[in-house]
């Protein structure tokens, strides 16, 4: 592809991803949210494999930890799905619509690494800052197309004031009406994002979509706890809660130890690496 169709494809993948991501928030717990999101070494590996044909070495020990952090996600939306009592089957529509558009976000989240790294390297070699100033204005298109013309389901909440479903235009007059003062700090978010995907994207070029993404996974351990604990105030009471807890804890636990076995890997190939130059390094002399 041409740098302009790489950069239109970003914005999109860009845009659908933010929006697929907020929408699943606004219909599932929080914690949920970041336990899927988590899986996003998986997603970012595969797309990098398939499009980059960059094959991705993992051991058997680290697909293990991987297997384990999917099982407790799964195990995670599954006890929540039966969080009202009555089973799978009493879980309403908007929950599993909310887990459906999670997974997509973590697709297109994957997908978003990889258009960086391919603008960042090769013959379109574009800068951090170049990458998102080019993509900021496809993106901000897109997005006023389809926040003014999409409507989507609204938190019952919402539903029950202001109806629904809403397209983001009449969520922002809605929101605007009942409490204007809040974009300020909408603004200072959109500033502070800005910023955080400058870094994001610098070191998906510098490192590897991969790598990136293994690294982004320590916030969410942080933001499931957090969410659990203060914001949901979710506390376990019976022994479904307790799994639900133990299998959160288990996620985290994966993903961790799979960070952990693969950079000891990758540390032990640079340093086997550096020794077989010095080697040769000697037999030259």
């Amino acid at each position: 592809l041409s740098r302009v169709g790489l950069v239109l494809a970003l914005s999109l993948c860009f845009s659908l991803n933010t929006g697929f991501n907020l929408l699943a928030m606004s219909l599932i717990p929080l914690s949920l949210l970041m336990i899927i999101r988590a899986c996003s070494p998986i997603t970012t590996s595969l797309m990098q494999s398939l499009l980059l044909k960059e094959k991705q070495g993992i051991s058997l020990p680290e697909w293990l930890c991987l297997g384990a952090g999917v099982v407790c996600a799964s195990v995670v939306t599954l006890c929540e799905s039966a969080g009202g009592g009555g089973g799978l089957a009493a879980a309403s529509s908007k929950f599993w619509l909310g887990v459906v558009f999670a997974i997509t976000s973590l697709l297109l989240a994957g997908l978003d690494f990889v258009i960086k790294a391919k603008l960042g390297k090769g013959k379109q070699k574009l800068s951090a800052i170049e990458t998102n100033f080019y993509n900021a204005l496809p993106v901000v298109l897109i997005t006023l197309i389809v926040g003014s013309l999409l409507p989507t389901p609204a938190p019952d909440t919402w539903a029950a004031k202001f109806g629904s479903p809403l397209t983001d235009l009449q969520v922002f007059r809605h929101l605007f009406e009942v409490n204007a003062p809040v974009f300020k700090w909408v603004a200072a978010t959109g500033i502070a994002a800005f910023a955080f995907n400058l870094y994001v994207t610098f070191l998906v070029v510098k490192l590897s979509p991969a790598t990136s993404s293994f690294a982004g996974n320590f916030n969410k351990s942080v933001g499931i706890v957090g969410a659990l604990l203060f914001f949901e105030g979710n506390r376990p009471h019976d022994a479904k809660g307790y799994l639900k807890f133990c299998a959160v804890f288990g996620n985290i636990v994966a993903f961790t130890a799979y960070n952990i076995i693969k950079k000891r890997r990758q540390n032990k190939q640079k340093e086997e690496s550096s020794e077989k130059e010095d080697s040769s390094e000697k037999e030259d002399s």
